[in-house]
């Protein structure tokens, strides 16, 4: 469902200036990559628009760069559930290519979902900056829901895990797919989960992992709750992150 609210909303992007007016909020300045010069954001609020009975708040994120002002010079549109802060913009090179994207926090409970605007070096005519070293892609790249994740630059995936309350977490794991570009540009998909399932034993709370690989299951097993919080996971560990017990 979400994923049809930001396609709709999308669309409204474009008329967030003629209906509402700038207001200034906050300055953000980071280098995206070790040979880069540092690079400004200005995100100010343009407004609020409701879309399938939710409010977002539209931002206009202004990036330029004072040391070099041919490096970059763009403007886009972003939305947010919250009101943005300092707090939940954040930089990060999430597809491990080298440099920095932005990443925008829309907290909720015990779960995070993370939205990201990816720097795009190497296909910058489809993104409209042909004339500049690079720019930001205008649509989100990946949107992640979970409590906490991990890069694994070496292998180019992320492993996610997603808290469920008082019940047993799951963990997800994506892998980044090569594209014309080698290993540039290339899209997050899910390719292994973790999930778990409990039932009362006495006064034992028995707790089953199941790892699966798409759609089959690859490994499952049995264990107490003390084993499955505190005891050794290498064994699950290895079925998640490979496919088996290397």
């Amino acid at each position: 469902m979400k994923h049809v609210v930001y396609i709709l909303l999308s669309a409204f992007l474009l008329l967030a200036f003629s209906s509402c007016e700038n207001s200034p909020n906050f300055h953000l300045e980071t280098a995206i990559a070790d040979d880069m010069p540092a690079i400004s954001f200005d995100i100010n609020k343009v407004c609020e628009q409701t879309v399938a009975d939710s409010l977002y708040n539209i931002y206009q994120i202004n990036v330029s760069c004072q040391k070099k002002p041919e490096l970059i010079r763009q403007s886009f549109n972003i939305m947010s559930c919250h009101e943005l802060d300092d707090n939940l913009i954040s930089f990060v090179d999430i597809d491990s290519d080298g440099f920095k994207d932005i990443e925008i926090f829309d907290y909720s409970a015990s779960n995070v979902q993370y939205i990201y605007y990816r720097w795009n070096a190497f296909d910058k005519d489809s993104v409209g900056c042909k004339d500049s070293v690079g720019c930001f892609e205008t649509d989100p790249f990946f949107t992640l829901w979970c409590s906490s994740y991990i890069i694994i630059p070496e292998t180019r995936q992320l492993l996610a895990t997603i808290a469920n309350g008082i019940y047993p977490y799951s963990r997800g794991l994506y892998q980044l797919t090569d594209t014309e570009y080698g290993t540039r540009l290339g899209r997050y998909e899910l390719i292994r989960t973790e999930i778990a399932d409990w039932e009362m034993s006495g006064n034992d709370t028995i707790i089953t992992v199941h790892i699966l690989n798409e759609n089959n299951e690859i490994y499952s097993q049995k264990m107490t709750w003390e084993e499955y919080y505190r005891g050794d996971r290498t064994v699950r560990d290895n079925y998640l992150l490979y496919g088996d017990n290397r």
